[in-house]
């Protein structure tokens, strides 16, 4: 009876550690599948961001390449160019379509200047020799000995699309290369009426001035009248304002500049023309 009590325990020894084994197998295969799946899911990644990295590099590589057809914002933002026209103008790399300005001759010029300072793709070396090309006067020899020294090359035979030897695009709008053709300023379309007596008031904060001009009067000569006449006591220029270019006068919201006319800006009698100083 003793030997079989003891050989009893014996196989329930040996049937528990063939279970542990078991176990320990099973439990290693699982490691085993799991750590595979990990460097499977790891492996898939690295494969998914080289992918992403080439499809982003992609663009670049086909930009020396004949068939390549860049994403120009020309074609998919109408306001990057100004309207344009049928007639040509320029020559060689510069020769493309006119077009009309509706912006006076200041704010055209300080449109270009956001344009040219707010490049932040491809090398700024680069776009500083596009801003003097584009601004310069040169023959059309002179610009593609220059491109081609640079290694620069135009995409479609114009300097309004350029790109490098890295395969990074330049693109220019219309206003940056030429002088408009045609200007389409609303204010000066309006004929000009009969001089007539008014009475308005330019405000300055809390601090109003009456004035009794005419319709017909430029604003400098209102801005030079303002200088005289305004109590500046009550405002933050106590010491008063000597020079016209500090002055900004507005009407509905829109500057009136110094060769403009009260009429341009409908500045009729009872009508108040706001005030701004400019920090000297």
């Amino acid at each position: 009876m003793g030997c079989s009590c003891s050989g009893s325990s014996q196989n329930e020894s040996t049937s528990i550690r063939t279970n542990r084994r078991e176990r320990d197998r099973e439990s290693r295969a699982e490691d085993r599948s799991q750590n595979n799946n990990s460097q499977q899911n790891r492996r898939s990644e690295n494969r998914q961001q080289q992918q992403q990295q080439q499809n982003q590099q992609q663009p670049r590589q086909n930009a020396n390449m004949p068939n390549y057809e860049p994403f120009l914002q020309s074609k998919n933002d109408p306001s990057f160019n100004m309207k344009q026209l049928k007639e040509m103008v320029g020559e060689g790399v510069k020769k493309m379509h006119a077009y009309v300005c509706n912006l006076e001759k200041d704010d055209l010029e300080r449109k270009r200047h956001d344009f040219w300072t707010s490049r932040f793709e491809g090398s700024p070396e680069t776009w500083d020799l596009l801003k003097l090309l584009c601004e310069g006067e040169f023959s059309n020899k002179e610009l593609n000995e220059l491109l081609f020294d640079s290694q620069l090359k135009p995409y479609a035979g114009c300097i309004n699309v350029i790109y490098d030897s890295k395969g990074n695009l330049y693109e220019i709008p219309n206003y940056c290369i030429h002088d408009p053709l045609e200007w389409d300023i609303q204010k000066l379309k309006i004929p000009q009426p009969d001089e007539e007596k008014i009475s308005i008031i330019v405000r300055l904060g809390i601090s109003d001035l009456k004035v009794n001009t005419v319709n017909l009067c430029p604003v400098k000569e209102l801005k030079l009248y303002i200088i005289k006449k305004f109590d500046f006591s009550n405002t933050d220029y106590k010491e008063g304002i000597t020079d016209t270019a500090r002055i900004r006068l507005f009407h509905y919201g829109k500057e009136m500049k110094d060769t403009d006319m009260l009429y341009m800006h409908s500045v009729e009698s009872g009508k108040i023309v706001m005030m701004a100083i400019r920090p000297s």
